[in-house]
């Protein structure tokens, strides 16, 4: 028997039982409705499953109306940016499914001729659905960029460069999209020290990223060290912020300046592991003594007299003080100009037989180490401190005289052992971790990351070089849109 035959036969016992359900109910049942027009389109046309076929192209038309409608939406709430107009584009895929569901069932012809135009159509959606998908990928990029431009753009850090500008900058630091709003904050709270080193916002945001690539090759060191891109970045501007105040940073070049900001990053780690204050901590604390009078005159002193070293080996001291406790610290930072007209010094250089006063003064005619100095305070507070705070103390008149015992103690504490010693052995640890090879895990994490880094920003810049499509489809719906409106 023939196909058309079969055909035929298959059409007649339909119509003898749509004959027969009228007969019985006076009515057709839809299912019934639905294969006998089937096979009438098929006998006439060759085309199978018309009905679904039909409801498909039905669907194609909500889904149309839907991506209409999702711009109709956006465009009257006033959304803005290019990711405004995904919601409209997650419909027109839909749309583009279901006509290639459509094409498949309506197109006539046996199973091969089915099985191409099904696999051609869903070649064609997958395509479709994979561009959509990147350029929506490429409207929030765009739109993350865009808004951390604007953020810049307060504290002064945009310029001519734009947009790409900022996401050039942004990479050589190390830095990938979702990153971007913490580079924004960072270079807002920065701002006036870039613009002191660089002479304006922009110029020092462009050459801390010129300090960043200087650094690429350092970024598996300070990851094995467990720092983020971002903690990297946030202390080279730490070190940037020290050498402007200290007047070097305009004469140094990107090489020198990426060396040193490595080595202070560094050593404020070593610093951190010794007294368990956070960089940032101890920043603040170096911000806090620069805004006092002399302090501030004496580091300019000896800056301008070519001792930059013993300054940066006062800083690093002040550091330490700092953790010790605020009267330590300010005891610390008169003793720096040998005020001794100071309580806070008073205290101390009593508490220590004159030897803060001492060490410190040694430290900055470049004849004792900052680590020897603080060592040999702490041990002659802490005799003290044993000695006679032990009984005084508890006529509460020891505070009064000789300073707090309780700071006096964390100095001694610290310095027990020796703390010269403590940072020899930290630093013989960190140059363990910068070698690498010490753990296969902390390797593992680190190559992975240093690879991310680069794959990501490489993914990033080819979807926002698809940002001008976003124009162009964004145009289309909105002109549905209006015509849906």
């Amino acid at each position: 028997m023939t196909d058309a035959n079969r055909e035929l036969e298959e059409l007649a016992r339909i119509t003898r039982q749509v004959n027969e359900e009228m007969r019985m109910h006076g009515e057709i049942s839809a299912s019934t409705q639905q294969r006998s027009f089937d096979a009438q389109v098929k006998n006439a046309t060759g085309i199978q499953n018309a009905t679904a076929g039909l409801d498909a192209l039905a669907g194609v038309v909500v889904a149309l109306k839907s991506a209409a409608m999702a711009a109709t939406k956006a465009m009257t709430l006033g959304a803005k940016g290019a990711s405004a107009m995904n919601g409209a584009m997650d419909s027109m895929v839909q749309a583009a499914k279901m006509a290639a569901v459509a094409l498949t069932l309506l197109v006539p012809g046996g199973p091969l001729v089915k099985l191409v135009v099904g696999g051609l159509s869903a070649l064609a959606v997958s395509a479709m659905e994979t561009a959509v998908e990147l350029q929506k990928m490429a409207n929030e990029l765009g739109d993350k960029l865009f808004k951390s431009y604007q953020d810049i753009s307060k504290s002064g850090a945009a310029a001519a460069d734009g947009m790409g500008g900022l996401w050039s900058s942004a990479k050589k630091l190390g830095l990938t999209m979702d990153e971007l709003g913490g580079f924004a904050t960072a270079i807002a709270a920065n701002s006036k020290d870039l613009a002191l080193f660089a002479g304006s916002v922009s110029d020092g945001r462009k050459k801390l990223g010129d300090m960043g690539a200087a650094l690429e090759g350092s970024r598996g060191e300070f990851l094995r060290l467990g720092m983020t891109m971002t903690d990297a970045i946030e202390g080279q501007l730490g070190y940037l912020q020290l050498q402007t105040r200290l007047g070097n940073s305009q004469k140094m070049t990107t090489a020198q300046l990426a060396s040193g900001a490595k080595a202070y990053l560094i050593e404020y780690d070593a610093l951190t592991k010794l007294t368990g204050q956070s960089r940032k901590d101890m920043e603040a604390d170096r911000d806090r003594a620069m805004q006092g009078e002399q302090f501030a005159a004496k580091i300019r002193e000896m800056q301008l007299n070519g001792q930059g070293k013993q300054a940066e080996e006062l800083m690093k001291m002040n550091a330490i003080y700092s953790a010790a406790g605020p009267k330590m610290a300010s005891a610390f930072q008169a003793s720096v100009t040998g005020n001794l007209s100071n309580v806070d010094a008073q205290e101390a250089n009593l508490a220590s037989n004159g030897q803060m006063i001492e060490t410190t003064q040694k430290v900055i005619a470049g004849q004792m180490s900052y680590t020897d100095a603080v060592s040999i305070t702490g041990k002659a507070m802490g005799k003290t401190a044993d000695e006679v705070g032990t009984v005084l103390g508890q006529f509460s008149a020891y505070n009064s005289s000789f300073g707090p015992i309780n700071e006096q103690l964390k100095l001694a504490q610290l310095a027990q052992g020796d703390i010269t010693t403590k940072m020899v052995a930290i630093k013989e640890d960190q140059e363990k971790l910068l070698k690498g090879g010490t753990d296969k895990f902390l390797e593992y994490m680190t190559s992975l990351t240093v690879f991310q880094i680069k794959a990501f920003q490489d993914t990033q810049d080819a979807a926002l070089n698809r940002l001008g499509s976003s124009v162009d489809m964004n145009n289309l719906l909105m002109k549905m849109a209006r015509l849906a409106g």
